[in-house]
């Protein structure tokens, strides 16, 4: 893509806004990244995809019972849980394993400029959390 007017293009009807995105096909197991330059796809969008590998082409893990209880008590309704987490169990799943796999003690305040602490999923979403260490997703 040599503009981001056509990465954009590109990725509307995909449904993913800005100027990169990503995609796991669950036909073909394929996980695909869309971006106007290989540098703009983040660590996030990464591991988000890869987590919906992780979860299978039948979607094996979010669409469990058990993931489908920690899901309506934990993130449907959850605010700080993104729009994607809220409307949808399987993103739920991936955003879930995507906070462990990115997680970073600190983040950069942009307008104070200074480090402030972040909690960790397992106390965000301590269901969350146990679901996947139960699974043997995370240590």
């Amino acid at each position: 893509y040599g503009s981001t007017k056509s990465i954009g293009a590109a990725l509307r009807p995909l449904g993913i806004k800005g100027k990169s995105g990503g995609y796991y096909n669950r036909l073909t197991g394929e996980v695909g990244f869309l971006a106007n330059k290989f540098e703009s796809i983040s660590l996030g969008i990464l591991s988000h995809e890869l987590s919906q590998a992780v979860d299978g082409p039948k979607r094996e893990y979010s669409s469990s019972p058990e993931w489908r209880e920690v899901w309506e008590r934990e993130i449907k309704s959850n605010p700080s849980s993104s729009a994607q987490a809220r409307s949808s169990m399987s993103e739920a799943f991936a955003d879930a394993l995507m906070t462990v796999a990115t997680y970073q003690v600190t983040r950069r305040n942009v307008v104070t400029m200074e480090d402030e602490p972040v909690p960790p999923l397992s106390e965000t979403h301590p269901l969350a959390h146990q679901f996947l260490k139960s699974k043997g997703l995370i240590p």
